[in-house]
């Protein structure tokens, strides 16, 4: 009988955490935009154009980084092995040093793919306030997917595979 209360007062706890895990992921994104991805069309720091007409009826991953930021740093590989896979697009926000964001992915082929937004026009359009930011969009430009933070690379990568079949 103790064991039976027990486990549903650990239940009722778990459940709780998640309650308020989701309450504060909600608050978080509140903000962010949501539906049909704000459009736009920019430069890529290599000279390219780069605008949501790449998406070619497959899933992209917009992700949105800063220089300065840790937990960027540590999703530097999980993006680069994700862009081998999937299409993605990096945007350097309120990041002042344009030699460091070329050099941020210097040899892969993201930089082809990278754009530069020091004032973080282009972030705002998209509602951020806070990086890493991850947009997974479906095949016509729609928002699937949002992330704030740390994510693993499983996440995202399963995140993309459900995309497709949506």
């Amino acid at each position: 009988m103790l064991k039976k209360i027990r486990w549903k007062k650990h239940l009722l706890s778990i459940a709780l955490f998640m309650l308020i895990f989701l309450l504060i992921r909600t608050y978080q994104l509140n903000d962010y935009a949501t539906g049909p991805a704000p459009a736009f069309s920019a430069t890529s720091i290599e000279g390219n154009i780069v605008n949501q007409s790449l998406l070619d009826n497959r899933p992209v991953l917009i992700y949105f980084w800063a220089t300065w930021c840790p937990i960027c740093k540590y999703h530097k590989q999980t993006i680069e092995d994700l862009s081998q896979d999937y299409r993605v697009i990096t945007v350097a926000s309120w990041s002042e040093d344009i030699n460091e964001v070329r050099n941020y992915f210097s040899d892969t082929e993201l930089r082809k793919m990278t754009l530069y937004d020091p004032d973080g026009v282009l972030a705002k359009r998209y509602g951020i306030s806070a990086v890493p930011s991850f947009f997974i969009l479906d095949e016509k430009g729609d928002i699937r997917f949002i992330e704030r933070g740390f994510t693993s690379s499983m996440g995202l990568r399963l995140r993309l595979f459900i995309t497709k079949y949506l």
